[in-house]
């Protein structure tokens, strides 16, 4: 299709393509050279998370938990895709989704005899969702008042006013609303709960940039070079991406493990440490 002037979109799409796909290809082979070995240990981490649940250690878990896990999981392999590929912008933000739903597992995992009454609630905040849309398009009356009625029967549970967290009831906030009533915890909150304000201190709010329109996202676009650069490219935050999502990697995985208690637990303890917890130095030496 030409416009006037008798520009040949297609064709021009076409070479973009192909031009494109030539650049991203080196940018990637580049990365690789030097940033295998880095990338390779966060794969690690990945199969390490995922044997939990391949081996079936998850099966007989509550579904909270898998659904808190899994989506963690699926976070560090999306995590994975984009460092290898040189987007370490949406990458970051993948990760600030991670570790938020590292921490809220971390929450249910934090005294095991109470995991039961907290997976609870996390479950049962579904019915306080259904109900906050029980008005919406095609909802039945019928719909309506069993939301209404299962609300009705949790609302205790949950901020008398605002329910918005499922934690309200395990951390509620020391900020309180009209009437002295605790508001909402942030993640903030959380994060000092399971003993981890360095999460938000050092990580959580520094990484806002990534998913926010600001324009402090250049930093992001920026190549090596200090160049701005809108694809695949080598990047300083890469490494310190992989540092970061290994480490709380390691974290979940050692809550999961005194949770679901294996008959292998320490072996798959120890397992773990000598895969994950090995400098990237060593590592790269030692697959030269």
């Amino acid at each position: 299709m030409s416009d006037e002037s008798g520009r040949d979109y297609f064709k021009e799409m076409e070479r973009l393509a192909a031009n494109l796909s030539a650049s991203e290809t080196a940018e990637a082979t580049k990365l690789l050279a030097r940033q295998g070995a880095r990338l390779q240990t966060l794969t690690h981490a990945f199969l390490c998370l995922r044997y939990l649940i391949e081996r079936g250690d998850l099966a007989s878990a509550p579904e909270g938990i898998q659904v808190l896990y899994g989506k963690m999981v699926e976070g560090v392999g999306a995590i994975l895709f984009l460092l290898g590929r040189g987007l370490p912008g949406p990458a970051a933000l993948i990760f600030r989704s991670a570790l938020e739903t590292s921490v809220h597992l971390q929450v249910i995992l934090r005294d095991v005899e109470a995991v039961k009454e907290r997976v609870l609630l996390f479950e049962e905040f579904l019915l306080v969702q259904r109900f906050e849309r029980r008005f919406g398009p095609g909802v039945t009356a019928e719909q309506r008042e069993k939301a209404e009625k299962e609300f009705e029967r949790i609302r205790a549970n949950y901020h008398p006013t605002h329910p918005y967290s499922w934690a309200w009831k395990v951390c509620p906030s020391k900020r309180v609303r009209k009437k002295n009533v605790p508001d909402n915890p942030n993640l903030k909150d959380l994060c000092i709960f399971i003993d981890h304000l360095d999460y938000h201190e050092n990580l959580y709010g520094h990484l806002s940039d990534t998913s926010h329109p600001v324009p402090g996202y250049k930093l992001w676009l920026r190549r090596d070079d200090q160049l701005m650069h809108v694809g695949a490219k080598a990047s300083v935050h890469i490494p310190m991406l992989v540092r970061l999502t290994v480490a709380f990697s390691m974290d979940t995985l050692l809550r999961m493990l005194a949770f679901l208690m294996p008959s292998d637990a320490g072996a798959l303890r120890v397992f773990f440490a000598n895969v994950l917890m090995q400098p990237d130095e060593e590592r790269a030496e030692a697959a030269r």
